[in-house]
C-alpha cells in the first residue's frame, strides 16, 4: 500500500467535506465548482451559463451557522487549568501567536464544517540530544500544538495493546514551504509531503516522505524517535476530535443537511433570477408593418404608412415567480430548522424561558456534545504538553455549555445571600452559584476572587472621644 493511499472512510466523506467547506466558503467557493452545484440548463451555451452562473446570488446560511453556533460556545471565555510553568504554552499553542482559547475556537469551527480534525503535540528537535529540559525552556523550546483538517488525516490505524484499543499509526498531508535555489535571497516554494506516526516495537516514531522526479513518495530525511523528558514514548502524541467523541472513525458533518438545502437554495436563486431576466422587463412587438423600428425611447419617432399597423409592450402578468419566491423562503425555513436559527426575524413577542429551553433542547444537547469533544481532544493534548515539560498539576481546557443565557434572579441572589449568612452553604458553593448566574465570570478563579474582595475592602477608623 502507498503511504498516499487514503483510508476507506476517508474515500467515503471527501466528497461530503468538500461540498461542506465550499457552503461555508461562500459565494466563491460555490461558484467556482460551476455545474457540479449549478447544472448548465437546456441549450445553454458558454457564455449563456456564464452569465447565468455570474448573476445568481449566493445566500451563505452555512457560514452564518457556524459562527452563531461557535458563538454560543464561546460567548463564555474558556475556563483553562495549569501550572505556572505552562503559561507560555498557553499564551501561544503554535509558535504562531495563537493562544490555546483561540485555537479551541479554530477548532470548534472546522469540527462543525467537517466533522474532523486531529491535532498532535510535537516538540521541536534539538541540535544537542542531552540538553536538558530546563536548558529548553531558557532557549524557548518547548511543546507546540498542530491542527489537521479532515483532508489532512489521510488514514490510520488503531490496534491492541494490553487490552486496549490504541491508535498505532496516522498518515498525515502536510503543505511546507522550503527555500529554493534562485537569485533571491528569499526565495521558496511550498512542498507537499506526508508525515506518518507509528508504533514500532512499542515506540513512538515520526517518519517523512516526500515525491521525487518520478512522483512516487519516498523517505524523506532521518527517522525520529521523539522522546519525552528523555524517556522514549509508548503513544502517539495525536488526538482526533469529532461531533460527538475523539474516536478515530469519521462522523457524519453536523452540519451536512443544511449544507444540502444552502445548495438547493442556491439552485432556486438562479431558477428565479433566470426567469426574471427574461421575462421581467417589457418587450415591445410591431404588427402590420414590414419594418418595425430598431429603437425604442421618448425621442424616438415610430412611423408606419400602413393603416392597420399594432403596437404594444408584452408584459409578464402569471405566478411564476411567486411560487419561485415562496420556495426560496421555504427553504430559508428550514436552514433554520437545521440549524441557522439566527436567519429567523426577531420575534415581537419574548419567548418564555422554559419553552425556550425545551425549543432548543435537542440542538443545545448536539452543540454542547460537540464543545465537550472539543474540550476533551484539547485536554489530552495539554496534559502531554504537561508531561514534557516535566510539570505537574492539574490541567485542562472546559467549554461553556450552556447556550441559553439565564441571569439569576434578584430572589434567588437574596436567598442565596440569607443560605451563606446563615451557614447552610459556604462561600465556595455561592461562588459557584454567583458564575452560573452570570454575576461572577466565568473564568475568575474562586481565591483570585477572594483576594479582589479583601483589597477592597473600606478602612474603617475608629474615633476615640476623650
Amino acid at each position: 500500500m502507498a503511504v498516499d493511499t487514503p483510508h476507506p472512510e476517508y474515500t467515503e466523506f471527501a466528497g461530503k467535506w468538500a461540498k461542506a467547506r465550499d457552503a461555508a466558503a461562500g459565494e466563491e467557493a460555490v461558484k467556482a465548482r460551476r455545474d457540479e452545484y449549478l447544472p448548465m440548463l437546456k441549450g445553454q451555451g458558454k457564455d449563456d451559463y456564464a452569465a447565468y452562473l455570474k448573476r445568481t446570488p449566493y445566500f451563505n446560511a452555512t457560514a452564518r451557522t457556524v459562527d452563531g453556533l461557535s458563538g454560543m460556545i464561546f460567548r463564555r471565555a474558556p475556563i483553562i487549568s495549569r501550572p505556572p510553568a505552562m503559561d507560555d504554552f498557553v499564551a501561544d499553542v503554535t509558535f504562531e501567536g495563537v493562544s490555546l482559547a483561540a485555537f479551541a475556537e479554530q477548532v470548534v469551527q472546522e469540527v462543525l464544517i467537517t466533522g474532523r480534525g486531529g491535532v498532535i503535540v510535537d516538540f521541536p528537535r534539538a541540535a544537542d540530544a542531552d540538553i536538558t529540559l530546563a536548558q529548553a525552556g531558557r532557549m524557548g523550546r518547548r511543546p507546540f500544538l498542530r491542527f489537521y483538517r479532515a483532508e489532512d488525516i489521510l488514514n490510520w490505524r488503531v490496534g491492541s495493546i494490553d487490552n486496549r484499543t490504541v491508535l498505532v499509526q496516522v498518515r498525515l498531508f502536510e503543505r511546507v514551504e522550503q527555500s529554493v535555489a534562485g537569485e533571491g535571497e528569499f526565495d521558496s516554494a511550498l512542498v507537499d509531503q506526508i508525515r506518518v506516526l507509528d508504533l514500532v516495537e512499542g515506540q513512538y516514531r515520526q517518519r517523512l516522505f516526500r515525491q521525487d522526479d518520478d512522483k512516487e513518495w519516498v523517505p524523506h530525511g532521518d527517522e525520529i524517535f521523539p522522546e519525552q523528558g528523555g524517556v522514549p514514548m509508548d503513544f502517539l502524541p495525536f488526538r482526533f476530535v469529532g461531533p460527538r467523541d475523539t474516536a478515530a472513525r469519521i462522523a457524519k458533518p453536523p452540519l451536512l443537511d443544511l449544507v444540502n438545502v444552502n445548495l438547493s437554495h442556491f439552485r432556486s436563486a438562479a431558477d428565479l433570477e433566470h426567469g426574471a431576466h427574461f421575462v421581467g422587463l417589457p418587450t415591445p412587438y410591431v404588427f402590420g408593418t414590414a419594418e418595425a423600428p430598431a429603437t425604442i425611447g421618448p425621442t424616438v419617432v415610430w412611423h408606419a404608412p400602413e393603416n392597420d399597423v399594432q403596437v404594444g409592450m408584452l408584459e409578464f402578468t402569471g405566478g411564476g415567480l411567486a411560487s419561485l419566491e415562496h420556495l426560496l423562503d421555504r427553504k430559508e425555513q428550514q436552514m433554520a430548522v437545521l440549524g441557522a436559527r439566527m436567519l429567523f426575524p426577531e420575534k415581537k413577542a419574548a419567548e418564555a424561558a422554559e419553552t425556550a429551553s425545551m425549543h432548543r433542547q435537542g440542538e443545545n444537547s448536539a452543540l454542547a456534545a460537540l464543545a465537550q469533544a472539543v474540550a476533551r481532544a484539547l485536554s489530552e493534548a495539554t496534559v502531554i504538553a504537561r508531561d514534557w515539560i516535566a510539570a505537574s498539576d492539574e490541567t485542562g481546557i472546559a467549554l461553556n455549555t450552556d447556550y441559553l443565557p439565564t441571569p439569576m434572579s434578584p430572589q434567588m441572589l437574596v436567598a442565596l445571600i440569607q443560605a451563606v449568612q446563615s451557614g447552610h452553604i459556604s462561600r465556595r458553593t455561592f461562588f459557584s452559584n454567583l458564575q452560573r448566574g452570570e454575576i461572577i465570570a466565568a473564568d475568575m478563579a474562586f481565591e483570585d476572587e477572594q483576594v479582589e474582595i479583601e483589597g477592597e475592602l473600606p478602612t474603617v477608623v475608629t474615633q476615640t472621644t476623650v
